[in-house]
C-alpha cells in the first residue's frame, strides 16, 4: 500500500544543483525489511517580491550624503529603484555608475519623478541646499522591483538631521564719498550665514589718504590719532574717519582692502573700499555762481583753498 510524506522547505530555501535535503527508507512486509532507499529533495525557485524599508539619513551642511537605500530580495541581488517624490531642501543624484567612487557622484542630478535607477548596490546621493541646516529636514519616498515583482508599498527615505558647519564670512565691498580736502565717517561689515560680523581686519592703507577708529560714536575722532598699520584690527561696531591728502579729487581716486571675522574664521577673500572725492571748483571759473562753494585763489589774503560760500 502506497503511503505520501509532505516535505515542507524552510521558508526562502531553494536548490535545484543539490539537494537540500536527503532522507532514506525501507520497506516491510512484517517479515523482512527491504534494502534502504535515498530520496533526495531538490526545491524550485518561486520570485518573492523584494521588500523595502524606511531609511534615515545624517548629513553636513553643503556636503553629499552617499548611502543605500534599504531594499532587499531574497532571489537576487539586482533591483530597479524607483524614485517616487522629490527632497524639498536639498538635491538627490543617481549614484548607480558610481559605486567605487563617489566623488562624482553629483554629476547625475534627478530632476524628474518617477525616475528609475538601475542599481546594483542601491546608492544614491543627496545634498542640502546651500547653507541649509536643522533637524526634520527633508524626505523622498521610493520602490523597488526585481523585474517581475515590485515591493508592496512605499518606502520613505528621512534626511533627519543636516549638522551646520561654520562658514567663512564674506567682507562687503563698499564705496564712501566725500569733498576735497574734507574728513567722512563710514562704517565697514560684512555677512555671515550663522552669525554676526564681530571684527574688521585692515589688509591694506588708502594710497592718498588716511583711516582713523573714531570707536563707537563718531565724537570720538578729533581725540583719536590716524591708523598707521596695516595689521589693525578693531570691532565691527566702531566707526572709521577719511581723510583724502590736500587737494586730491577724483572718481575711485582711493581705495583699501579689509577682511571680517565672526569670531572664528576670517574672511577668505578682502573687501573693497573705494573712495570718491568730489572737487571743488575755482572761483572766477565760468558758471561757478551756481556751485554752493569754491576755492579762492592765491592772493595777497593768504585765503588760498579756503572754502567761502557763494550768494546768488
Amino acid at each position: 500500500q502506497n503511503r505520501s510524506v509532505l516535505f515542507v522547505p524552510t521558508q526562502d530555501v531553494y536548490n535545484m544543483t543539490s539537494p537540500v535535503c536527503t532522507f532514506s527508507y525501507v520497506v516491510s512486509d512484517s517479515r523482512l525489511n527491504s534494502s534502504a532507499a535515498v530520496i533526495n529533495v531538490y526545491v524550485s525557485a518561486v520570485n518573492d517580491a523584494p521588500v523595502i524599508s524606511d531609511g534615515y539619513v545624517f548629513g553636513v551642511e553643503d556636503e553629499l550624503a552617499v548611502f543605500k537605500m534599504n531594499a532587499t530580495d531574497v532571489e537576487s541581488s539586482f533591483l530597479n529603484i524607483t524614485v517616487l517624490t522629490l527632497p524639498q531642501n536639498g538635491s538627490l543624484f543617481d549614484c548607480a555608475a558610481y559605486s567605487h567612487d563617489f566623488a562624482d557622484c553629483s554629476s547625475v542630478l534627478i530632476s524628474e519623478v518617477p525616475h528609475l535607477i538601475r542599481n546594483e548596490n542601491g546608492y544614491v546621493g543627496y545634498r542640502p541646499f546651500l547653507n541649509r541646516f536643522g533637524s526634520n529636514f527633508d524626505s523622498y519616498e521610493f520602490v523597488v522591483d526585481d523585474g517581475e515583482l515590485q515591493s508592496s508599498g512605499t518606502a520613505t527615505v528621512y534626511i533627519v538631521e543636516i549638522v551646520s558647519v561654520d562658514d567663512y564670512p564674506v567682507a562687503l565691498n563698499t564705496t564712501i564719498t566725500t569733498d576735497e580736502d574734507t574728513a567722512v565717517t563710514f562704517q565697514l561689515n560684512g555677512t555671515d550665514v550663522e552669525s554676526p560680523i564681530q571684527n574688521v581686519y585692515l589688509v591694506t592703507l588708502p594710497a592718498v589718504g588716511k583711516l582713523k577708529d573714531c570707536g563707537t560714536s563718531q565724537s570720538s575722532c578729533d581725540s583719536n590719532g590716524w591708523i598707521s598699520s596695516t595689521s589693525y584690527t578693531y570691532p565691527v561696531q566702531n566707526v572709521l574717519q577719511y581723510l583724502p591728502n590736500d587737494d586730491v579729487s577724483g572718481t575711485a581716486v582711493d581705495s583699501f582692502l579689509f577682511k571680517v571675522d565672526d569670531g572664528f574664521l576670517v574672511s577668505e577673500a578682502s573687501g573693497i573700499a573705494t573712495i570718491n572725492v568730489s572737487p571743488w571748483i575755482k572761483c572766477g571759473t565760468p558758471g561757478n555762481l551756481t556751485l554752493s562753494r569754491c576755492e579762492v585763489p592765491a592772493g595777497p589774503s593768504g585765503l588760498q583753498n579756503s572754502p567761502i560760500t557763494i550768494a546768488g
